[in-house]
């Protein structure tokens, strides 16, 4: 198996010679949006500068292959939280039963939420220590 065109010997994420190499964020866009198909993956790998795409629908097809995603349209859920947008298979969101969207939302709630907490336990502590010391000074001058 001479000379570097073998199949075996390339890089599964590398296209032949002239094509541009799959991206992290490209493989992420086809695992995200598996369930909406090929069509709708192409779209959204657009390049929004210039209006060209950097894979054909096939190509496409191929690394999702290489990957061992399907893309077989699955129509998705509706979001129960917002009603916008779609629950995406496979996201930690999902297993929530929410959107993307609205699973981040929820975590930036629940961080300031703890945030307060944590702001609410040191004012707490704060106000405990200045009552301790005021007992000691009180307890001496007596």
């Amino acid at each position: 198996m001479s000379g570097g065109n073998s199949r075996k010997s390339r890089n599964k994420n590398v296209s032949s010679a002239g094509r541009r190499p799959w991206t992290t964020r490209e493989l992420e866009v086809i695992r995200k949006f598996r369930a909406e198909g090929v069509d709708v993956i192409h779209e959204l790998l657009r390049d929004p500068e210039t209006g060209e795409y950097p894979h054909s629908r096939r190509a496409i097809r191929i690394a999702a292959s290489r990957q061992g995603i399907s893309l077989r349209v699955r129509p998705g859920e509706v979001c129960p939280a917002c009603g916008a947008h779609l629950v995406r298979e496979g996201t930690v969101a999902a297993r929530h039963g929410l959107c993307v969207a609205c699973w981040n939302r929820r975590l930036t709630e629940a961080m300031r939420e703890q945030a307060a907490i944590e702001r609410g336990r040191a004012d707490y502590d704060a106000a405990k220590k200045m009552a301790r010391r005021a007992r000691r000074a009180g307890g001496k001058g007596a």
